[in-house]
């Protein structure tokens, strides 16, 4: 509603509607892979965070980060 209020701010981010907020918020990030994990047959071995930390030293290590 701010950015709609003001043509200034309107102007300048075309795209952030009243439903982009809505779809960018956080509770919309939550996904239950439970299906993909049944139809594919597949399961993590590891929790998601060690997975990041694994991600991140490698970019590091590489020199990409």
């Amino acid at each position: 509603m701010v950015v709609d209020a003001s043509p200034g701010l309107r102007s300048r981010t075309p795209s952030l509607t009243r439903d982009r907020v809505r779809e960018v918020w956080p509770d919309r990030w939550v996904v239950d892979g439970s299906k993909f994990e049944r139809l594919a047959n597949w399961q993590a071995k590891g929790a998601l965070g060690s997975a990041l930390v694994a991600a991140h030293d490698y970019y590091v290590r590489e020199g990409r980060l």
